[in-house]
């Protein structure tokens, strides 16, 4: 039979004596409001890019049905270059943006394309 381990007590005080770390509060709240800053700016550039996406897509569907696969790659085409346009903009108008993280980042562009996408459907549909 295997003998049982006895347990060294220095060890086993340390584990007792374990304290979270201070949470700094006046850091998270500063870096929630300007993420929360930079996310407006993101819904707002948005909304615009899908206005012009609409008006791409009804010029196109004006003119005929040659035009409008041609009118509807292009605005495609402006909303993902607007989509580096919304990094790009918020980096210069926001001075605390180097601060941000990857994941940071990511969020404000997965917010830019979801809404672009879903204001220019409903914009073609009214």
């Amino acid at each position: 039979m295997a003998k049982k381990v006895r347990k060294d007590p220095a060890k086993r005080d340390a584990v007792k004596e374990f304290h979270f770390p201070e949470f700094d509060v006046r850091g998270f709240i500063e870096h929630e409001l300007e993420q929360s800053y930079a996310t407006t700016m993101s819904l707002v550039f948005a909304v615009v890019v899908a206005l012009a996406s609409w008006r791409l897509s009804v010029l196109g569907s004006s003119l005929g049905s040659i035009f409008f696969p041609a009118f509807t790659a292009l605005a495609i085409v402006l909303g993902i270059v607007c989509a580096v346009a919304v990094v790009i903009m918020i980096g210069r108008a926001r001075p605390r943006s180097s601060d941000y993280r990857k994941g940071d980042w990511a969020s404000l562009l997965v917010i830019y394309v979801f809404f672009w996408l879903g204001f220019w459907a409903l914009f073609l549909n009214l």
